[in-house]
């Protein structure tokens, strides 16, 4: 009889670890990742930076990488530099306008090229113990295509970059949250 028992016990306990092992997050897996990454990210997509077209000159000369890639520019014929007194001003010049243009009276916004999805590489439940809610995702994208702005920053075109970032679970399934 106690064994009787016992084995109901178990059966019951089997039972209840399976039905409350399904309560738990749903599975996430890499065509959905991807599938939010390239939607939420967005891919492709151009990336940009800006410039501040007026700069003092102790700014000037203390920044040596944006210097000589403000002169790599010059010479290309994208950008344009009038020195002051006391600040120089950067505008972009026609042919550099094709892939820039002017964010207002304080900056330029350049092109530099074009962001494309690869693959997940992997998911994984972070290690600061957020719980079963939270993943991260690690996935691979490349530039597409460079503009002159791009290849003079020493962007290089098909190249596989790796990303980092997170997926949280709401009410109505996984989300994309940028890191």
């Amino acid at each position: 009889m106690k064994t009787l028992f016992a084995l109901k016990c178990n059966v019951v306990a089997c039972f209840l670890m399976v039905a409350l092992s399904g309560c738990s997050s749903p599975e996430f897996d890499a065509v959905e990742a991807s599938t939010k990454i390239v939607t939420g990210a967005p891919f492709p997509r151009v990336e940009t930076e800006l410039l501040i077209n007026q700069v003092s000159v102790a700014q000037w000369q203390s920044n040596h990488d944006q210097r000589n890639w403000i002169n790599q520019l010059v010479e290309l014929g994208l950008l344009q530099v009038t020195h002051g007194e006391q600040q120089l001003a950067i505008t972009l010049t026609a042919k550099g306008s094709k892939y820039g243009r002017g964010g207002g009276e304080e900056k330029i916004t350049l092109a530099l090229g074009e962001k494309a999805f690869d693959r997940v590489d992997s998911i994984s439940e972070p290690t600061d113990h957020l719980g079963p809610t939270v993943r991260d995702v690690f996935y691979t994208w490349h530039y597409s295509g460079l503009t002159p702005f791009g290849r003079a920053k020493g962007l290089e075109i098909n190249q596989p970059k790796q990303h980092q970032t997170a997926f949280m679970l709401f009410g109505d399934g996984w989300r994309y949250m940028e890191k």
